[in-house]
């Protein structure tokens, strides 16, 4: 069982492509998870993961990367919960979660601001901040989404456009400054 080989192409010239492929999202995932990541998943995607990017098409994991983002959970998800988000409509796509979350307004933002940035990455524009920094990225948007919450407050109608967006400046000045260090 295996994809038909075009005419050019031998088995392995596929399978360096299927691993490329599962790499690189096997460091888009260790960019949005961090130590969760890797310690769930490991360093490298194991041969089932493998194969089942090899499966999806550039479209689908890209959507799956964009659903994780606006999903905004805590917790990287299963191969299962990853295809599932690769393949599936937005109707059908399940939720992590049951009930209606508490809204973290900064949290919300941040996603936005991360989803804008992978989109730019995906796109080869802006640099996501390299996995060996991911930690630090979280520690510093915990700080930040600290203080501005302190400042601000955290429900909807405490804020304003201008708080929001000196919230985005900040985040994405934070993110370029972690990228360019690397």
């Amino acid at each position: 069982m295996g994809k038909v080989q075009g005419h050019g192409t031998t088995g392995s010239d596929e399978s360096s492509k299927a691993k490329r492929r599962a790499f690189f999202l096997w460091n888009r995932l260790r960019q949005m998870y961090g130590t969760r990541w890797l310690d769930q998943f490991g360093t490298e995607p194991n041969d089932l993961w493998i194969r089942a990017v090899d499966d999806l098409t550039d479209a689908q994991i890209k959507l799956a990367l964009e659903r994780l983002v606006k999903e905004g959970g805590d917790h990287p998800p299963t191969l299962p919960k990853f295809v599932e988000l690769a393949s599936k409509p937005a109707s059908s796509v399940r939720t992590t979660y049951t009930a209606s979350p508490p809204v973290d307004v900064w949290q919300k933002v941040a996603n936005q601001v991360f989803h804008h940035r992978l989109k730019l990455s995906l796109a080869g524009g802006k640099m996501m901040v390299p996995v060996d920094r991911s930690a630090e990225m979280v520690e510093a948007l915990r700080a930040l989404k600290a203080r501005y919450g302190r400042e601000y407050g955290s429900r909807p109608t405490d804020l304003s456009a201008e708080a929001v967006q000196a919230f985005q400046r900040e985040v994405e000045a934070m993110m370029d400054r972690l990228a360019d260090d690397a």
